[in-house]
C-alpha cells in the first residue's frame, strides 16, 4: 500500500482571504488520503508536516525542509497537499521542488486539481497550472503596485514587516502613532548629533546607559546612523527605495537592489513628525560632511579568523583592519583589534595583534588535532557525525519539550473559553487572561521554529563536514588551496571563540568532537615530534610574541 506525506500551508493572509486553515486542509487530505486507500506517513505521532503563517513565496520553511529529508530517505512514496500553491507560488521553483521528489522516486499530487505527477500527462496538467498559477500572480503583483502607490501618496504607510522605531503601527486606523519612550530616544539622538557628538559617541552613551531596542538588543552606529537618516520623523513617507533581484540569490533570499531616484515614491504621511524639518535638514548635511576614522577596513573576507576572536575584557569582538605599520613606505599590514571603539566608543585597553602573528598560532591547534588517532585512521568523518546525531536528539527533545507546553497551553484556551461561554469567569477577566495566554501560544510557536530551523541548519552543515574531512585527510596540500571564504567556514565548525587580552590568547573553546581530541592531544603525547608540537600549542595558546602588543 502506498505511503503518502501530507503537507499543510497557510499565512496569516491565506486564512483570512481564502478561509482554510490547517485543520481545514488537514481534514481534507487525510479524507481524501483514506478514500485512496493510502497510508499516511507521520514524521511523529499524530502529526503531519504543517508551516504555520509562513509564506509560500519562501523555501525556508521548516515543515518543507523536514519533508524534502524525509523524502530524500525514502520515508514515503508520494507527497499530497490541498492545493499547488501550499507547496509554491513560484512556478520555477515549485518544477524544482517537484523535479527534486521525481529524482528520489517521491511522487506529487494535490488533492483539489486533477493532475498527478507520477504520470506524463499529469505533468503535463501540472505545468500548465504551475504556468496559469504564476500568470495570475504577476497580474496580480500588477494591479497591486499602483494600489500601493496611492495608498503611499495618500500618506498612509506601506512600509516592512516592522513599523520604524519611534512608531507603533495601528491596524485599525491605519495609521503611524507616537511610541512614547522610543521617540525619547530617537529625540536624544538627533539632539546629541546637533550638539557635536559622532554616531560612534552617541552609540557608546546609549550602550553604557543600558537603552535597548525593540528587540532587546543593543543600540549601534548603523541603528544610529539609519535614525539620523530616516524622513519618517518629520512626517514623509519614502517608498519603493529598492527591490529584490531574484537572479541574485543570498542565504536569506536574494539581493537587495537600490532603485534610481525616479521610481521611489515620496510623500506627506499622516503620521505625527517628531523632528522638526530645520534640525532634520542640519542633521543631513553634518552627515554629508562626515569622514571616516584613519583606520581602513579591508575586504572582511580577507579575516579568517573573524567571528572566532573575542575580547577577553570586554565581550566584543575582535575585527580585521589595514593599518599603516611604515610612515616611509606607506606599508600596510593586517591586524586584529578590539570593535569596542568602533561599535559602542568604548575605550578598550586590549591592544591590536597582527593577523600574520595570530593567525598562524589558531592553525597550529589545528595541526595538533591532524595528530589525533581518529584523524590519522580515517574515522574523523564518522566521530563527527556521531556527535551531530547527539546535538540533533538534544534539539529533537527541545522541539518535543515546546510541543508539550503549546498543547498545554492550547488545552488551558479551550477550558478558558468554556469557562466564559459557561458564565463562570466576567468578560474582563476573561480578556486579560486570554491575551496572557495567547502571548505565551505564540512565543512557543515562534520558539518551535527557532528549533526547527536549528535542525534544518545542522542539516546543511553535512557539506561543511565533507569539507572538514577533506582538509584533515591532506592538511598542508588542502588548506593552502582553499580560499578565505571556506577557511572561515572551516574554523566556524572547530572553534567556539578564541578569547585575547594584552596581546596573549588566554583562553580556547572548540566544539565538540574537537575539544576533546584536543585535550586528549595536550595530555597524551607519544613521540618527540608530538610533545614538541603540544608544546608549541601550549606556548602560544598563553603567549605571543611581545612585538605584536
Amino acid at each position: 500500500m502506498s505511503q503518502v506525506a501530507l503537507y499543510t500551508r497557510v499565512s496569516t493572509e491565506d486564512q483570512a482571504r481564502e478561509g482554510y486553515s490547517l485543520e481545514t486542509q488537514r481534514e481534507f487530505l487525510e479524507k481524501y488520503a483514506h478514500q485512496q486507500g493510502w497510508n499516511i506517513y507521520s514524521p511523529e505521532p499524530n502529526h503531519i508536516y504543517e508551516d504555520d503563517g509562513v509564506s509560500g513565496a519562501t523555501m525556508r520553511r521548516p515543515a518543507l525542509q523536514r519533508l524534502l529529508r524525509d523524502a530524500k530517505a525514502k520515508k514515503f512514496d508520494t507527497v499530497l497537499v490541498y492545493k499547488l500553491d501550499r507547496l509554491n507560488r513560484n512556478l520555477k521553483d515549485l518544477l524544482n521542488l517537484v523535479d527534486m521528489l521525481e529524482s528520489w522516486g517521491v511522487g506529487f499530487r494535490s488533492a483539489t486539481e486533477n493532475f498527478d505527477t507520477t504520470t506524463s500527462a499529469g505533468k503535463m496538467a501540472f505545468q500548465q497550472m504551475g504556468s496559469v498559477a504564476e500568470f495570475f500572480r504577476n497580474q496580480l503583483a500588477e494591479r497591486v503596485f499602483p494600489g500601493m502607490v496611492k495608498c503611499v501618496q495618500e500618506g498612509k504607510w506601506h512600509g516592512a514587516r516592522y513599523s520604524p522605531y519611534g512608531y507603533r503601527y495601528n491596524k485599525e486606523k491605519e495609521l503611524l502613532e507616537v511610541a512614547p519612550e522610543e521617540v525619547k530616544i530617537v529625540k536624544l539622538i538627533y539632539t546629541m548629533y546637533l550638539s557635536g557628538q559622532s554616531t560612534l559617541q552617541i552609540a557608546g552613551y546609549l550602550y553604557q546607559k543600558g537603552y535597548r531596542t525593540r528587540s532587546g538588543g543593543r543600540f549601534h552606529t548603523k541603528l544610529v546612523g539609519d535614525i539620523l537618516k530616516n524622513p519618517i520623523y518629520i512626517g514623509k513617507l519614502v517608498w519603493n527605495k529598492k527591490h529584490y533581484d531574484k537572479r541574485q540569490k543570498t542565504p536569506r533570499g536574494y539581493k537587495a537592489v537600490k532603485n534610481p531616484v525616479e521610481q521611489q515614491v515620496v510623500a506627506q504621511g499622516k503620521h505625527k513628525p517628531i523632528i522638526p524639518e530645520d534640525d532634520f535638514h542640519r542633521v543631513q548635511e553634518r552627515l554629508a560632511m562626515n569622514r571616516k576614522g584613519s583606520l581602513q577596513r579591508a575586504n572582511a573576507k580577507e579575516y579568517p579568523l573573524s567571528g572566532v576572536v573575542f575580547c577577553a575584557k570586554c565581550g566584543h569582538k575582535y575585527q580585521g583592519g589595514l593599518c599603516i605599520t611604515n610612515h616611509r613606505t606607506n606599508e600596510k599590514k593586517r591586524w586584529y583589534r578590539c570593535a569596542a571603539l568602533g561599535q559602542h566608543n568604548i575605550h578598550c585597553s586590549n591592544p591590536a595583534i597582527r593577523a600574520e602573528v595570530l593567525e598562524p598560532q589558531v592553525f597550529v591547534i589545528l595541526e595538533l588535532l591532524l595528530r589525533h588517532p581518529t584523524v590519522k585512521t580515517g574515522r574523523i568523518g564518522l566521530l563527527i557525525q556521531s556527535h551531530a546525531q547527539l546535538n540533533d536528539e538534544q534539539l529533537e527533545q527541545q522541539r518535543q519539550e515546546l510541543k508539550t507546553k503549546l498543547k498545554t497551553n492550547l488545552e488551558k484556551q479551550g477550558k478558558l473559553t468554556d469557562a466564559y461561554l459557561e458564565g463562570t469567569v466576567a468578560k474582563e477577566v476573561y480578556k486579560e487572561r486570554c491575551e496572557l495566554v495567547r502571548e505565551e501560544e505564540s512565543q512557543l510557536r515562534q520558539n518551535i521554529s527557532k528549533v526547527e530551523m536549528q535542525v534544518i541548519e545542522k542539516e546543511r552543515s553535512a557539506e561543511y563536514r565533507k569539507l572538514l574531512e577533506t582538509l584533515v585527510a591532506d592538511f598542508d596540500g588542502t588548506v593552502e588551496q582553499l580560499d578565505i571564504f571556506k577557511k572561515k567556514q572551516i574554523l566556524r565548525l572547530i572553534f567556539k571563540r578564541v578569547e585575547v587580552a594584552d596581546g596573549h590568547i588566554t583562553d580556547r573553546q572548540l566544539y565538540e568532537p574537537f575539544q576533546t581530541m584536543y585535550n586528549e592531544m595536550l595530555a597524551k603525547t607519544n613521540t618527540k615530534e608530538d610533545k614538541e608540537l603540544a608544546d608549541l600549542c601550549e606556548r602560544v595558546c598563553i603567549s605571543l610574541p611581545t612585538g605584536v602588543r
